[in-house]
């Protein structure tokens, strides 16, 4: 069998550029489609109003608030924290829906994104991802929320103690205080575990300039804050 002549390789190389470039293209479309249209409706279930969040409340003088933290199901124990790039078998069904739970915002950083439910593939292409088995959006416990650095999460890496994080769901909305910031490992799912305060836990991967799948994590913890805070 003769060898490739250069023209043919320089062929195969072009046409395995284009096929990249035009997948490429098409998340970028996807994401931008999918922002745009479930930006309009959250903001349109926002609008219609309902009840105040429990969780943006004073605790009752009787403890219900902390007691709902203690009831709070026990997170998940997944082997790592959500992964960099997600396997491509952790894509859904090609007509499955992306279901949006509410938006995040760190106003400091301008930094603005929706969140939906899960953490596969197509979903943290699109959005920030709630992780299964923690705290739900707007619900008292540990609300964990994963994002790519090179994605919706990519201003995250000027987070800094004491910025304000507003979640907001159409059952309300919740302010948050970032108390801490932490570099971990992949294995370290302690960061999801359930907590007796109301916390909100962003994790996105690390270094944000790392080439190919990161080899840490970057977490950043926040805890509610009360009407006047």
């Amino acid at each position: 069998m003769s060898p490739l002549s250069t023209t043919t390789i320089r062929r195969l190389l072009w046409g395995v550029a284009v096929v990249c470039l035009g997948v490429w293209l098409w998340y970028q479309l996807d994401g931008a489609l999918f922002r745009a249209v479930e930006g309009r409706r959250l903001d349109r279930a926002l609008a219609s109003g309902g009840p105040a969040p429990a969780v943006d409340a004073p605790t009752a003088a009787d403890g219900t608030a902390a007691r709902a933290d203690r009831e709070q199901p026990a997170a998940t124990s997944p082997a790592s924290l959500p992964p960099d790039e997600p396997a491509a078998a952790a894509e859904p069904a090609p007509a499955a829906d992306t279901h949006v739970l509410g938006r995040l915002e760190i106003p400091r950083l301008d930094l603005s994104v929706l969140v939906a439910e899960g953490i596969d593939a197509r979903t943290l292409r699109r959005a920030a991802g709630h992780v299964p088995g923690t705290a739900a959006p707007g619900s008292p416990g540990n609300v964990a929320i994963a994002g790519h650095r090179d994605g919706v999460f990519r201003r995250l890496e000027d987070a800094a103690r004491d910025d304000l994080v507003v979640l907001e769901t159409p059952g309300g909305r919740a302010r948050y205080r970032i108390k801490g910031i932490d570099v971990v490992t992949p294995d370290a799912t302690e960061v999801l575990a359930p907590t007796e305060r109301s916390t909100l836990t962003l994790i996105t991967c690390y270094p944000f300039n790392w080439m190919g799948p990161a080899p840490e994590r970057f977490v950043v913890r926040a805890e509610l804050l009360g009407p006047e805070g």
